[in-house]
C-alpha cells in the first residue's frame, strides 16, 4: 500500500511565469490524485495558510524552505 502526503516544508513561491502544466489526461494515477486533492482543496488551503502564518511567526522547523529568500530571488527575476 502507498501513503502520500503533501509536505509544506518543501512550499515555495512561483509566479504564473513559470508554471508549467502538468497533463493528467490517460493517467489513472494522476487523475485519482488530482480527484484527492480537488476533494481536499479547502482543508489543504487552511493547513497551508497555518503553516505560513507559523512560518512568518518563526516557528520553522529543520530543513523547511527559505522562502525569504525565494521571494527575493523571484523579484530579482522579474
Amino acid at each position: 500500500m502507498n501513503h502520500h502526503g503533501l509536505h509544506y516544508i518543501k512550499m515555495f513561491p512561483v509566479t504564473k511565469k513559470f508554471l508549467i502544466r502538468y497533463r493528467i489526461e490517460g493517467n489513472a494515477f494522476a487523475t485519482t490524485v488530482q480527484s484527492v486533492i480537488d476533494k481536499n482543496e479547502k482543508r489543504i488551503v487552511t493547513d497551508c495558510q497555518k503553516y505560513l502564518d507559523e512560518y512568518e511567526a518563526g516557528h520553522r522547523v529543520p530543513f523547511s524552505t527559505d522562502i525569504d529568500l525565494l521571494l527575493d530571488i523571484l523579484d530579482s527575476l522579474s
